[in-house]
């Protein structure tokens, strides 16, 4: 039987393997992703956006893991702190 969290995380699997085709393969983001959800859900106590939740949370995780790595995208982690002008300080 097909739950819904699961149509809606292949969605997400669909959405993060577009954005980090050529970095990940699919099959990296689907594991990644369903264990982010796992994460939330075993301690979540509404469900409302858990998915939701889950996708930003593997997105996160893609970005940090393809920043640490030395290449093109990677390479020392940047932090942009505010500035009082609004605009970023690097």
């Amino acid at each position: 039987m097909i739950v819904i969290s699961d149509i809606k995380l292949n969605g997400a699997e669909a959405r993060l393997a577009a954005e980090f085709a050529g970095v990940f393969s699919r099959e990296t983001v689907a594991e990644l992703l369903r264990d982010s959800f796992d994460r939330l859900e075993a301690t979540a106590k509404v469900r409302t956006y858990l998915e939701l939740f889950a996708e930003r949370f593997a997105r996160e995780r893609l970005a940090a893991v393809a920043q640490s790595q030395p290449g093109e995208s990677g390479g020392v982690p940047e932090a942009l702190l505010p500035h009082l002008s609004g605009q970023a300080v690097r």
